[in-house]
């Protein structure tokens, strides 16, 4: 079965939203970091991916709190 031109897979729809700048390489290369690692040690992997959410919620809640105290919404 053929695909329409106006149909996009996935994949085409993902290319054309984000923005291939030093953050989505660096998210790149982290995944592909986790990944190897969790071939070896899913445990560590695990545990790293937790600890990296973690730093980018508080980040987020600081950010957050800041912009409240300057009067952003």
């Amino acid at each position: 079965m053929k695909r329409k031109v106006s149909e996009a897979s996935n994949e085409d729809l993902q290319n054309m939203q984000e923005p291939d700048d030093e953050c989505a390489w660096f998210g790149r290369s982290v995944s592909s970091a986790l990944r190897r690692l969790c071939l070896t040690s899913p445990l560590s992997a695990l545990t790293l991916k937790k600890q990296i959410s973690d730093l980018i919620y508080e980040a987020e809640i600081k950010q957050l709190i800041r912009h409240r105290k300057t009067g952003h919404s």
